[in-house]
C-alpha cells in the first residue's frame, strides 16, 4: 500500500476523520495544529485498535488538509492513527489522533432479471462513501458475448444511476456481463482513478419457458416424506409453481414436499406459469413401495448361561434391498447382519431385537424372546449305608437349561458307570464311595452333581466256644 506525498497544515486537534471511501481507496482528514514547533505528522495503521503500529507516511506542512490511501481489498479491515511530532529544542510527539477504524465497502453486486431474446435489465449497488477527495467517475457495463473478450456495453457517469437494460442482443447467444466502478481522488491539480469490478453475471437470450422437475428420491416407502424442487428457465419471471403429486393431492413452491400413503408408481408434475402467463410443465416418477417387515427368531428359545444362540431375521417387502440388520440382546450388547450368535451369562428373559433398513431408508423392528436358565439337577439315593452285594437304587431329574429331553450319566464312585433317569448298583467291596450324576440338555449343555457319601460294610459276626463244664458265650466281631 503507497500514498503519494501530500502537504498538510500543522494539525489544530487530533480528530481524525475518513469522509470517503470505496472499496480499494479511503480519504483522511484531520485539522491544522497549533504548535509553533510543528515538524511532522505521521500516519500509521495497524490491524488491531491497539497496535502493534506500521507507519505508512511522514507528511510535512502542506497546503491542504487531506491525505488518501489506496490498495485496499474489498471488505479490509484496519485501523489508523496520526501522531504529530514537534522539533524546538528536541523533536518529539506532540500528541496522536483518536484510533480509527476504517472497513472497506464491498465491490457492487450485480444481478440480472432473465433476459428477452434481444434484450437484458441489469441492475447494481454502489457500497462506496464519496467525501473529502474522493468522488464518484462512473460505471462501465461491461460485455462478453459466447466467451470472447470483454468490452464496453455502456458508459454512466451518474453515481445514483444503479440499472441499464442492454439492448440489441442477438438470439441464442450466450453473454456475461459485469460492472466496473471508477472513482477519483484529487490531490494538487492531479486526480488519480482507482477501480473496482462487481460479481460476473452469465445468461442466455431466446429461451423458451421451460422447467424440470426433481425428488431427493424416486424411490421411497409408505409413510416417507419425499422433497421436490421445480427449476424454471426462459419466459420472464417472476415464476409461480403449482404441483400435483399423482395421488389426488396438489401443492405449490419452487420447493415442497409430500407423503404417499399408498404404494403404487406416481408422476409427480411441476407447472410453471411465468410473468407473461406462458406455462412449461416438468414431471419425476416415484415408486412407492411398502413399509419393510422383519421376522426375528432364535434357534433355541431357551439355553443354559454361556451357550451360543443364533438368531436369524426374515426381512420382507419395503424396497426389496436391504442395506442394514442392527441387533440390541437385550443384555447391553449389539450385533449386526441378518445372521449372527449370542450367549449370555446371566439367568432370566431377554428380547433379541433386529432393526432393518431397506435401500428407501425404511425400518422394520423384529423380536426373539429367549429364556436362559441354569440346569439344576436334582439326585437321591434309596440308602447311604449297605452291605457289599445290596442294591443302592439312584433317581435323578433335571430343569432349566434349554430342556428336555434330559440325558443322565452315573459314576458310582467304584468305577461302574449307569444311565437313565433311575439306576440301581450293588457295591461288591466294602468302602466308601461318593456317586456323581451328570445331566445333558436336549442341546448338548451339561451339568453334574455329587450324591451323599455312602458306607458299604461287612456284616459283624460272633463266635461261641466251651471251655470247660461251666459253658461260657464270648463274642468276637469279625469285620
Amino acid at each position: 500500500m503507497t500514498t503519494p506525498s501530500a502537504p498538510a497544515h500543522p494539525l489544530a486537534s487530533f480528530s481524525l476523520t475518513a469522509p470517503g471511501t470505496d472499496p480499494t481507496v479511503a480519504s483522511f482528514l484531520w485539522t491544522e495544529s497549533t504548535s509553533f514547533d510543528f515538524n511532522n505528522y505521521t500516519l500509521a495503521y495497524s490491524a488491531s485498535s491497539s497496535g502493534p503500529w506500521t507507519t505508512l507516511a511522514v507528511l510535512y506542512p502542506a497546503s491542504d488538509d487531506y491525505e488518501w490511501v489506496y490498495g485496499f481489498y474489498p471488505g479490509e479491515t484496519l485501523y489508523w492513527q496520526v501522531t504529530e511530532y514537534n522539533c524546538f529544542i528536541v523533536c518529539g510527539s506532540g500528541g496522536q489522533s483518536n484510533v480509527l477504524e476504517t472497513i472497506q465497502p464491498a465491490a457492487a453486486i450485480l444481478n440480472v432479471a432473465y433476459p428477452t431474446s434481444t434484450s437484458a435489465s441489469l441492475t447494481w449497488n454502489n457500497n462506496a462513501e464519496y467525501g473529502g477527495n474522493l468522488s464518484f467517475a462512473s460505471y462501465q457495463v461491461m460485455e462478453s458475448i459466447n466467451g470472447g473478450a470483454y468490452s464496453t456495453a455502456a458508459s454512466i457517469t451518474s453515481a445514483s444511476t444503479l440499472s441499464y437494460t442492454i439492448n440489441g442482443l442477438s438470439p441464442a447467444d450466450g453473454y456475461s456481463v459485469y460492472i466496473n466502478t471508477t472513482d477519483l481522488a484529487s490531490f494538487e491539480s492531479t486526480t488519480y482513478d482507482y477501480s473496482s469490478d462487481s460479481n460476473i453475471t452469465s445468461f442466455d437470450t431466446n429461451v423458451s419457458l421451460s422447467a424440470s422437475a426433481t425428488a431427493h428420491s424416486t424411490s421411497v416407502d409408505v409413510g416417507q416424506q419425499v422433497s421436490f424442487s421445480c427449476a424454471a428457465a426462459g419466459g420472464k419471471s417472476p415464476y409461480s409453481y403449482a404441483w400435483t403429486f399423482g395421488d389426488s393431492t396438489t401443492g405449490s413452491g419452487e420447493t415442497t414436499s409430500h407423503t404417499y400413503t399408498a404404494l403404487g408408481d406416481y408422476t409427480a408434475t411441476c407447472t410453471v406459469t411465468d410473468a407473461d402467463s406462458s406455462m412449461a410443465a416438468g414431471a419425476v416418477s416415484i415408486s412407492v413401495s411398502p413399509l419393510p417387515q422383519v421376522t426375528a427368531s432364535a434357534n433355541h428359545k431357551s439355553a443354559s448361561p454361556g451357550y451360543s444362540i443364533t438368531f436369524t431375521a426374515v426381512a420382507t417387502s419395503g424396497s426389496g434391498s436391504y442395506v442394514g440388520y442392527s441387533w440390541a440382546f437385550g443384555d447391553g450388547t449389539t450385533s449386526s447382519g441378518s445372521s449372527v450368535t449370542h450367549a449370555y451369562f446371566r439367568s432370566g428373559e431377554y428380547n433379541a431385537t433386529v432393526t432393518v433398513t431397506d435401500s428407501n431408508g425404511g425400518t422394520a423392528i423384529g423380536v426373539a424372546t429367549v429364556s436362559i436358565e441354569n440346569l439344576t439337577i436334582t439326585a437321591a439315593v434309596s440308602k447311604t449305608a449297605g452291605a457289599p452285594g445290596v442294591t443302592f437304587d439312584f433317581t435323578a431329574s433335571a430343569t432349566g437349561g434349554a430342556g428336555g429331553p434330559y440325558s443322565f450319566s452315573w459314576a458310582f464312585g467304584d468305577g461302574a458307570t449307569g444311565t437313565g433317569a433311575s439306576a440301581s448298583h450293588a457295591y461288591t467291596t466294602a468302602g466308601n464311595f461318593t456317586p456323581r450324576v451328570i445331566v445333558t440338555d436336549a442341546v448338548g449343555s451339561t451339568n453334574s452333581t455329587a450324591l451323599a457319601t455312602i458306607e458299604v460294610f461287612h456284616p459283624l459276626t460272633a463266635t461261641i466256644s466251651v471251655t470247660s463244664s461251666t459253658p461260657s458265650t464270648t463274642w468276637s466281631p469279625t469285620a
